[in-house]
């Protein structure tokens, strides 16, 4: 497919069109940014996805966004936690969801296999968690099979 970058697309003309089957750039921030829809964030940034430090990607890269992100639609395919002890992460920001995986293993053979999800909450006392994160397990239903 050959590629193509059409300026002034559109009903209106203010379009940019970039036809080709894959688009790459070499920076890490993709900023979009409406003055005119702006909230309350006075902030000069308005990063919506950001190559992160962690070689993460990181959507509304810190809270630029005053109004959050929101996903119509979505699939979400949460990644466990590394499992030391099944313990939970020492840091955490309220509202933060993990899925522990615990799974044991007898040579080649998986005997068991248990995911548990748990929402970073607040202490009551301090709303920043100093000390450590406060987790509560988020509580599930019994397994269903799925079909299609």
């Amino acid at each position: 497919m050959p590629t193509d970058i059409r300026l002034d697309e559109g009903d209106d003309g203010t379009w940019v069109v970039v036809k080709a089957n894959v688009l790459k750039t070499e920076g890490s921030d993709i900023m979009l940014d409406s003055p005119e829809r702006r909230g309350n964030h006075g902030g000069a940034l308005r990063r919506a996805m950001v190559h992160d430090g962690a070689d993460g990607l990181t959507l509304n890269f810190n809270h630029d966004y005053s109004g959050g992100v929101t996903i119509n639609s979505a699939r979400l395919n949460l990644m466990p936690i590394p499992q030391v002890d099944d313990k939970l992460p020492m840091r955490g920001e309220v509202g933060d969801l993990v899925m522990l995986r615990r799974r044991v293993q007898l040579g080649n053979q998986t005997v068991s296999d248990q995911c548990s999800l748990w929402l970073c909450v607040p202490d009551g006392q301090n709303v920043n968690i100093v000390g450590g994160a406060l987790w509560r397990e988020v509580s599930l239903g019994d397994p269903v099979r799925g079909s299609e």
